[in-house]
């Protein structure tokens, strides 16, 4: 489960460290992936659609997004970070032992289901078993090398030469510390936040969150944590979009902004939060979003290390998150959070829950990684449905986070 670091001419791009391993995908819970790179599914909802021969799992969007990059010539450009499998005292950082027990198949709540689908586990904390939370025969070794490969990009960018890295393939950031959700099994994020600031010793770990859910179980295990900082932009149309209001846990509402140590560190951005549905929400909206609130409070902060969850279903195209955000805004997001405190910057890329829509935004997110100008320029705002609804949600973030942060206080 280990690979040698591999360094490659990258010419004149600013360097950036990619993790990758071809075993990071045989996390697949049911079948394997159509060759057809035409295919596309269309709801997120288990089942075949078109000419796809699996029963659908966010993997395949990924698996695509891969082979499009290097298609495009980006993996060349890269250089290699090493990859390995996660050690159990950095899983039990962020998770329960019978948790990690249970993904391995010794657990209690573990039960066999068929040859493909060799276990599942719990899918949340009020949900028993779904098509979310299947684990195949190669999912406990998968998962724990797409974990233990992202704290080491995390510690190779936070500690090294190379100030910018991505690794493809990422769906932790609804999994809570003895609970899978939305088809995430180990946080990856939340270990590596832990093993920055428990063995790195950093003090402002800046988490931005641009999947079209927010990550609950992120931001529930940070809501006290004095040494990170949780930015989450997602649809919300009054808890109505996953994963809903579940008793004694924060799911991203506006008032949901860090408790203790951690008072003003959770920074919730919902779109939806007064009465009206979200769906459609695209390019201005998420710039005035950047420019009014995330950077704002991102320079204050001033972090060391910044490290984005970036899941595309905001992306236009993708038939879950239902959003219009364009390729070239998922690019100028990550030009301006890099360019923010230390500007060392790790990206965990998701294929979103299509296996098109997600492939430019994607190339434009390592795009904005690789640009030696680094320089951020305008937003490249395609359109313009920047409703009052969303303003109002907007002005709602302001009026809650202006008592934490100063830089909101004139604004």
């Amino acid at each position: 489960g280990e690979v040698d670091v591999c360094f490659v001419d990258a010419g004149k791009d600013v360097p950036v460290l990619l993790a990758f391993h071809e075993d990071f995908f045989k996390h697949l819970c049911r079948g394997q992936p159509a060759e057809t790179s035409g295919d596309r599914i269309a709801e997120n909802d288990g089942k075949s659609h078109g000419l796809q021969s699996l029963e659908f799992t966010p993997q395949c969007p990924s698996q695509h997004l891969w082979r499009y990059l290097g298609e495009v010539g980006v993996t060349s450009r890269c250089l290699r970070s090493k990859t390995r499998l996660a050690t159990d005292e950095e899983l039990l950082r962020f998770h329960t032992r019978d948790y990690i027990q249970a993904i391995e198949g010794t657990g209690d709540f573990s039960a066999k289901v068929g040859e493909d689908c060799v276990y599942t586990v719990l899918g949340s904390r009020t949900h028993g078993p779904t098509l979310e939370t299947f684990l195949c025969q190669h999912s406990a070794h998968a998962l724990r090398l797409v974990t233990g490969s992202f704290v080491e990009l995390v510690t190779e960018v936070a500690t090294g030469p190379v100030k910018r890295g991505l690794q493809v393939d990422g769906r932790g950031h609804h999994s809570g510390s003895d609970f899978a959700s939305g088809f995430g099994f180990y946080n990856e994020v939340g270990v590596a936040v832990r093993h920055a600031i428990d063995v790195l010793k950093l003090s402002r770990v800046l988490v931005v969150d641009l999947d079209v859910h927010v990550g609950d179980g992120i931001e529930n295990a940070l809501y006290e944590e004095a040494k990170a900082a949780y930015v989450s932009i997602h649809r919300y149309d009054e808890g109505l979009v996953f994963p809903g209001i579940l008793k004694g846990s924060r799911n991203g509402h506006l008032d949901d902004t860090g408790n203790g140590a951690g008072a003003g560190h959770v920074v919730n951005i919902p779109w939806g939060q007064h009465g009206r549905t979200s769906k459609n929400t695209g390019d201005e909206p998420y710039r005035e979003a950047f420019e009014s609130l995330v950077l704002p409070i991102a320079r204050e902060y001033n972090p060391e290390l910044t490290i984005v969850f970036c899941g595309l279903d905001a992306a236009i195209g993708d038939p879950t998150g239902q959003c219009a955000v364009t390729a070239p805004m998922y690019g100028w997001m990550i030009r301006s959070l890099a360019a923010v405190g230390a500007q060392r910057i790790v990206v965990l890329l998701g294929g979103g829950n299509d296996p098109i829509s997600g492939c430019e935004p994607g190339h434009s997110v390592a795009e904005a990684l690789l640009d030696e100008t680094q320089e951020v320029g305008p937003a490249p705002v395609s359109n313009t449905n920047f409703t009052h609804a969303a303003y109002m949600d907007l002005y709602g973030v302001l009026e809650v986070q202006k008592h934490h942060w100063s830089c909101l206080q004139s604004a």
